[in-house]
């Protein structure tokens, strides 16, 4: 559940605690819009950290990016800097308990260096042809690239998507379609199968 962080000058890399997936757009850039309007695509996924997550090393890395670009004093001279950590409670449409699952964090890729690796508990590759693995709800934990950001007088810290391992599975999010697998099971047919379905 810890975090673990690593520091070189020019890079900040944290692999996160583990938590649940929300929103994942891992095989496939989804849509995002800026500030102006303007749409752009990304690789995606939100993680939902539950309330005894360790993420203190999460915490030093945003100090640690935040200080570096603007200096220790940054929340003083930018009262509306942006920090990446989001209350649960604000997304209720992700359908998860806000009391379980008070924090949330976004991290996103861009699609011109390459789709985010993905592999399983044992760390074996996950490819497109397993997509349906990844969904909202499984457990999962995240490499981000930690950095701090100065666009047209917004600053912040932001989140960059590295790469995903998949942990155990979990009941799906509100929103996420059932695989079909789980709806159905296995029927004998012989003959006339009408009468199994009144």
């Amino acid at each position: 559940k810890k975090c673990a962080i690593t520091s070189s000058e020019k890079r900040i890399t944290v692999r996160t605690a583990s938590g649940r997936l929300s929103y994942p757009n891992i095989f496939v850039p989804g849509t995002q819009q800026n500030d102006d309007g303007s749409e752009k695509r990304r690789y995606s996924t939100s993680l939902l950290f539950p309330k005894d997550a360790d993420l203190s090393a999460l915490k030093e890395a945003v100090e640690l990016a935040a200080t570096r670009k603007f200096g220790a004093d940054y929340a003083k001279k930018f009262p509306k800097f942006k920090l990446p950590f989001l209350n649960t409670s604000d997304y209720p449409s992700i359908g998860v308990s806000a009391e379980q699952f008070p924090t949330l964090i976004r991290t996103s890729a861009d699609p011109q260096y390459g789709r985010p690796g993905v592999v399983d508990a044992q760390a074996r590759s996950v490819n497109e042809d397993r997509a349906e693995q990844v969904y909202a709800g499984r457990w999962g934990r995240l490499t981000v690239s930690v950095y701090a950001y100065d666009v047209k007088g917004n600053r912040g810290v932001a989140f960059g998507l590295n790469n995903v391992q998949l942990l155990s599975d979990d009941e799906p999010l509100a929103g996420t379609r059932r695989m079909a697998e789980s709806d159905f099971g296995a029927v004998p047919i012989s003959g006339d199968a009408s009468e199994l379905f009144k």
